[in-house]
């Protein structure tokens, strides 16, 4: 069984995992339960970090093995452990080690971290991986921030996919993402507005091609609002406000949203989620992401279907 587990900073999904493990540990009936560590130690703050999750995890019988890069050809290794549950923490750090201490390209380091989750899976009856929710912020990233989350997003929605189970945990609580809900929006009325909604690349395109497969999109970052009453998709939908409010055009972006339902009620919306980090330092990067907040708020009250995708996988909010 491979269980993914997500959530943010702090969020106590480790906290989760660990109980998790040793509840997956009594049921088999073993003692033999390995911890895979990848987080690098480059400083006092990450020492610790390390520092304090050997303390969480201390007496609970984990042998640690450390693999910062390479995980396939450790997981290979790990075989001769003969272990009946594992826990990989976190995908996060893996990600980055193989993009910076490893050099490798983005796909070398995806194709590596999936590889060797599927490998470590092969070789124990239990598995759970706990990975790292960075893709919700308004602010700009960096090129170079932008790749890193953009490979860990494509990593997470990889192992999403293959896991039996993918979990959330805010502040300490735990939600079941289920891969249960295409059947459900595929039955809802197809003359109604729709929305889907997450973090930056978390496959919220992918997932709107798949359910929806006829849908020719239009991209946010480019067209016009003539394009979008004709149009039965949009992506990047947060691009084309960002875009009127940057022009001053606030007045006339609010009248055209005020009907939108009615114009192009069969409209499918995708927007990026941009309210979640630290609050903006620029007023106008603070002005767009509460703009961003309340539009789609309001749009969502007209909307027949919300969901949220977190790592490829869609949760029902309406």
């Amino acid at each position: 069984m491979f269980h993914l587990i997500t959530g943010g900073s702090g969020s106590g999904k480790s906290e989760y995992a660990e109980k998790k493990i040793c509840r997956y540990l009594e049921e088999v009936g073993s003692k033999n339960m390995i911890y895979v560590a990848t987080m690098f130690p480059y400083g006092d703050e990450t020492q610790a970090k390390i520092e304090r999750h050997r303390q969480m995890r201390a007496g609970k019988g984990f042998k640690t093995i450390e693999c910062y890069t390479n995980l396939l050809q450790a997981a290979k290794k790990m075989a001769e452990e003969s272990a009946d549950c594992i826990l990989l923490e976190c995908i996060s750090n893996l990600t980055a080690n193989e993009l910076y201490l490893a050099d490798k390209t983005k796909e070398e380091a995806i194709t590596g971290i999936v590889q060797g989750v599927e490998e470590l899976a092969k070789h124990c009856k239990h598995l759970i991986v706990v990975t790292n929710e960075v893709c919700s912020e308004g602010v700009a990233d960096t090129k170079e921030l932008e790749r890193y989350k953009k490979v860990l997003g494509r990593v997470n929605c990889a192992l999403a996919a293959q896991a039996d189970h993918t979990t959330e945990v805010v502040y300490g609580i735990a939600t079941a993402i289920v891969g249960e809900n295409e059947q459900k929006v595929l039955e809802t009325e197809k003359t109604k507005m729709k929305m889907i909604i997450g973090g930056a690349f978390q496959g919220k395109l992918a997932y709107g091609k798949r359910i929806y497969p006829t849908i020719e999109w239009i991209n946010g970052s480019d067209c016009e609002f003539n394009d979008i009453e004709k149009c039965k998709g949009i992506y990047n939908f947060q691009e084309y406000i960002k875009r009127m409010l940057e022009k001053g055009q606030e007045a006339e972006l609010m009248v055209q949203l005020q009907n939108l339902s009615q114009i192009n009620s069969e409209l499918v919306i995708i927007s990026d989620e941009v309210g979640y980090g630290l609050v903006p330092a620029e007023k106008k990067e603070r002005y767009y992401r509460e703009q961003i907040g309340r539009i789609c708020t309001e749009l969502a009250t007209k909307c027949e279907h919300v969901e949220r995708v977190v790592c490829g996988v869609s949760m029902i909010l309406k």
